[in-house]
């Protein structure tokens, strides 16, 4: 596996053409054929069906995808970091931003480590709230960048960059008979009630690594407070949380478990802002954000 190959069977994907992912990529047909073969080949899976003169990929395909876009864009990072010690003195001082979040599933960010004195020279404005949220503050002017998981609506007047990709948790109560298991997997959520994802990247995350595994849940919408979630809980539901963290719901007796096995559920976080605002305080921003993803780790 090579990262030209992931690029041919991301463009072939989205595409849905050998040769529109050809021309996308200015190969011949030829080699974006080869590179889904070999790619199936090495990793013994079907990727792709053909279907006459185009072609769509396979559910574990599409997770597949999902995983090559991750790993492409920490590609991407590493072309960018180099120019955080550089530019660094030429970073903004006034930053305002907005990071996705939700009451009793946590943030995508510890909130101690955006503080400003953890971050000297920086004045760090911060709100939080759901992605929805924190998208209509960047757009109507309220904070300069937004946070987000996934980019799965992608706006022509915004720019984006990736920053991280985090790998959710899944919460249960006490009694519920997956907290026997250290971790859990997609089969292990099979006919499982789950609660709904607050936003419309991580569902679509969710679903295709769910469809991946030919697991099946049933998913409830569970208000955000502390009460509807341990009644949910206590009914035998699931709920997919950011993290471990004192934001996950503090009130209620809970236990939180991490994913198992090698294939994993991963939501990638974006960094927005409106096309007009500087692309070099744009790009520092991120380096900082990918810095502290780093040390969340």
């Amino acid at each position: 596996m090579n990262i030209s190959q992931l690029e041919y069977y991301v463009a072939a994907v989205t595409e849905g053409s050998f040769a529109r992912a050809a021309h996308r990529q200015y190969v011949t047909t030829q080699a974006i054929s080869r590179a889904v073969r070999e790619l199936e080949s090495e990793f013994g899976v079907s990727l792709m069906v053909r279907e006459g003169r185009g072609v769509r990929p396979t559910s574990l395909g599409l997770l597949f995808c999902d995983q090559a876009k991750l790993i492409l864009g920490e590609c991407g990072v590493l072309k960018s970091i180099a120019s955080l010690e550089k530019n660094v003195d030429r970073t903004p001082r006034d930053i305002s931003l907005a990071v996705s979040t939700a009451e009793c599933r946590g943030s995508l960010y510890p909130k101690r480590l955006l503080r400003s004195d953890r971050n000297p020279g920086l004045n760090l404005r911060i709100v939080f709230g759901l992605n929805a949220c924190c998208r209509n503050l960047l757009q109507e002017g309220f904070v300069k960048i937004a946070v987000i998981i996934g980019a799965s609506c992608k706006d022509n007047s915004l720019k984006y960059s990736y920053i991280t990709s985090i790998e959710p948790q899944f919460t249960v109560s006490f009694e519920n008979p997956l907290a026997m298991k250290r971790g859990l997997s997609a089969k292990d959520l099979n006919d499982m009630r789950v609660a709904l994802p607050l936003d419309t990247g991580s569902l679509a995350y969710f679903k295709r690594w769910l469809s991946a595994f030919d697991s099946e849940v049933s998913f409830e919408s569970v208000g955000l407070n502390a009460e509807e979630h341990k009644s949910f809980l206590e009914k035998g539901g699931v709920v997919m949380v950011l993290g471990n963290d004192h934001s996950v719901l503090p009130s209620v007796n809970h236990l939180v478990l991490p994913q198992t096995g090698k294939t994993r559920l991963r939501l990638p976080v974006y960094a927005c802002a409106n096309r007009e605002f500087d692309s070099v305080s744009f790009n520092m921003v991120c380096n900082l954000l990918r810095g502290v993803a780093n040390k969340a780790g």
